[in-house]
């Protein structure tokens, strides 16, 4: 077996997890790291007749014709150490550079084997001998990128593909086990995030049947006024059911990939207008003044419906913490090359300590407004979500007591 012909063995098998066993017709035996931790023995200790011993059959497994494909076989193997392994053993026969070579691959991993970091090992007609389960998923999600992925190959006299390794380029690991720290913190915040959305679920929905089932059991006891007085609690809390299970369904589609992004060039003045009349009789109940600041038109290109959304929850949110005969500030302006949406109110403001945990979907700032009214978090996660996608963001200035500053920033122009 020629030198060239081990380096490249080499850079398929060397940090395979797998126990390798490589035999030449010329009696040169090849071993890998993880085959040297499985057996006990170097690559200096190995030779035919101390195969012969520790594998039993040894003549027999490599005389027996190989059938196409893969080749399955229980393999008992006596360690260094005198203990007896059994496992099951992949083998592999294949010719190159006028030499064959018998290629033994236990099923089995004795540990993790430092070095190069393999995705997948193929045989010339079994396909996949090797599949790491944990990358495969990664790749599939997109955590692992194709430039990551390094090919080595062992190519026969008329170039087919003998042996394939897919193996994690090195320079490539600090990224991508950053990128898997990532995700599993990304993973942590969405498990916290549902389970608190769970439980503001069935708060208004105890609410609801507490409501529904006196209702159903004393409506002849009770007089008109307690109907409506129940009657109204009631919607109050569907109300809420339903706007978190309809910003729910919205975050989810994002997550997903699933929700329809449609960039236009739109008047994002009128978008506001709109928001002001919608909510003119919310204020109005409460006493409060809406006025707007903001010149007939300004061009913004992003997804008009997705801009409506965030708009309105601002909105809402300033009428919802602003007390009576307070005001409500809508403003649109250019600045540099940027347009800004504000919503500001003197409300009651937030305290600098929950300001950071706004837009986090692992944490919830829960107040009641000035009214009372409920609320859920999840409706400015949805608007810091929609700002990304339409490559904005949405900055906030709050003193308790004074009231709050909401801005939408996007850009004036994005075409991609």
């Amino acid at each position: 077996m020629n030198s060239d012909l081990k380096k490249r063995l080499n850079e398929i098998f060397h940090d395979l997890p797998l126990p390798v066993l490589i035999i030449g017709d010329d009696d040169t035996v090849l071993i890998n790291t993880a085959f040297n931790k499985f057996s006990g023995y170097s690559q200096g200790d190995l030779s035919l007749d101390v195969l012969s011993a520790a594998i039993q059959n040894f003549e027999e497994i490599f005389e027996t014709p190989l059938s196409p494909g893969a080749n399955f076989l229980e393999l008992i193997f006596k360690q260094k150490s005198g203990v007896v392994k059994n496992c099951f053993a992949r083998f592999e026969k294949i010719s190159v550079s006028d030499t064959t070579l018998y290629i033994l691959l236990a099923d089995c991993t004795p540990g993790i084997v430092s070095g190069k970091v393999y995705l997948r090992l193929y045989g010339k007609d079994s396909g996949i001998i090797y599949e790491n389960e944990k990358l495969k998923y990664h790749e599939q999600s997109g955590v692992i990128q194709p430039e990551y992925i390094k090919t080595y190959q062992l190519c026969g006299e008329e170039g087919e593909v003998l042996l394939k390794a897919e193996i994690l380029d090195s320079s490539a690991l600090p990224d991508f086990f950053a990128r898997i720290a990532d995700l599993n913190e990304n993973l942590k915040s969405k498990d916290k995030f549902l389970s608190i959305i769970a439980h503001d679920l069935k708060s208004p929905f105890t609410g609801f049947l507490g409501f529904s089932e006196y209702l159903a059991r004393y409506s002849n006891e009770l007089s008109r006024e307690e109907i409506e007085d129940f009657s109204s609690r009631m919607y109050k809390s569907a109300k809420l059911v339903f706007s978190l299970i309809e910003n729910l369904l919205a975050w989810t589609r994002i997550q997903t990939g699933r929700m329809e992004f449609l960039p236009r060039d739109f008047n994002i003045c009128e978008v506001a207008e709109r928001m002001e009349k919608l909510h003119l009789p919310f204020a109005e109940n409460k006493n409060i003044h809406i006025s707007t600041d903001m010149p007939r038109a300004v061009n913004v290109y992003a997804d008009e419906d997705m801009i409506e959304t965030i708009l309105r929850n601002l909105i809402s949110n300033a009428i919802k913490f602003t007390g009576a005969g307070g005001d409500v500030t809508i403003s649109i302006y250019k600045k540099e090359e940027n347009v800004l949406a504000e919503v500001s109110d003197n409300g009651v403001g937030i305290k600098e300590e929950s300001l950071s945990r706004l837009f986090r979907i692992d944490s919830q700032v829960l107040t009641q407004g000035t009214n009372q009214e409920e609320g859920t978090g999840l409706g400015l996660i949805l608007c810091k979500e929609f700002a990304e996608m339409n490559k904005g963001r949405i900055s906030v200035e709050s003193t308790p007591g004074k009231g709050s500053r909401f801005t939408l920033i996007l850009p004036e122009k994005v075409r991609s």
